[in-house]
């Protein structure tokens, strides 16, 4: 997802969600710090969250806290364009309590981050799956159409 998104914001500044490893409100920060008219790609969000979870593991601090900061920050960006980029939650069944529990903290922080964003898109496999806030017909079409559009014409 993260190459596609490349290839759609060149050029962009790419920030990694690792990099804020030790300071879960410092990818916030830096969003909302950004410069008008700023380009941002940043990916490894889920990596930000593992982040988040350990560092709030042993602590009265919640990942909510961290989580509600970066949708804040997001949300007050003066960038041009900010392009997230997170693994999806809801293809995979979560085997153990540790993996059901950061399902449930990965899913509140796609919706968070959803809820201030003009758009989302899943990305799989390079197609790109527009989702602007319905199931209408005009948006099945669409994702379909540009999924088709995407599979080589060999496995047509």
């Amino acid at each position: 997802a993260a190459e596609v998104a490349q290839r759609l914001l060149e050029p962009a500044q790419r920030l990694a969600g690792a990099d804020f490893a030790l300071d879960p409100y410092g990818l916030g920060l830096r969003l909302s710090g950004a410069a008008a008219g700023e380009t941002l790609l940043v990916e490894g969000l889920d990596d930000w969250l593992t982040a988040v979870l350990s560092l709030t593991a042993d602590s009265d601090a919640a990942p909510g806290d961290a989580i509600d900061a970066l949708a804040s920050g997001l949300a007050g960006s003066a960038a041009e364009r900010v392009v997230l980029v997170s693994a999806e939650v809801g293809l995979a069944v979560p085997v153990s309590d540790e993996a059901e529990h950061y399902a449930d903290a990965l899913g509140r922080l796609n919706r968070a981050l959803a809820s201030v964003c003009d758009g989302v898109a899943l990305v799989v496999a390079d197609a790109l799956l527009e989702k602007t806030g319905g199931d209408s017909v005009g948006e099945v079409r669409r994702n379909l159409e540009a999924y088709l559009a995407s599979v080589p014409e060999l496995l047509r």
